[in-house]
């Protein structure tokens, strides 16, 4: 389920698809807004969808980076089958 935050930052992005427009947004977020955790499902989703792709992503600190990527970890577990397919952890 989204928050208010996330359906208004989905919206704009699929404004921006429907116009055949790159989808580009700069997002001045506060925290626990679920902002990253929006942005890393999507990073996700594209990951696993279009193979070959891979995702970076990263914070001002180690652990934070860390703790964004666990994030996409617990979706691979939440999914129906979820494994830790090519996980090099």
């Amino acid at each position: 389920m989204l928050n208010t935050i996330q359906e208004a930052i989905l919206a704009a992005m699929a404004r921006q698809a429907d116009a055949h427009l790159p989808i580009r947004l700069i997002i001045l977020k506060s925290r626990q807004k679920g902002v990253t955790t929006l942005v890393q499902a999507l990073f996700f989703l594209s990951c696993i969808e279009h193979g070959g792709l891979s995702g970076l992503t990263v914070a001002h600190r180690a652990d934070d980076t860390e703790e964004i990527f666990n994030k996409s970890l617990r979706f691979l577990s939440g999914m129906p089958g979820g494994t830790m397919l090519g996980h090099r952890g």
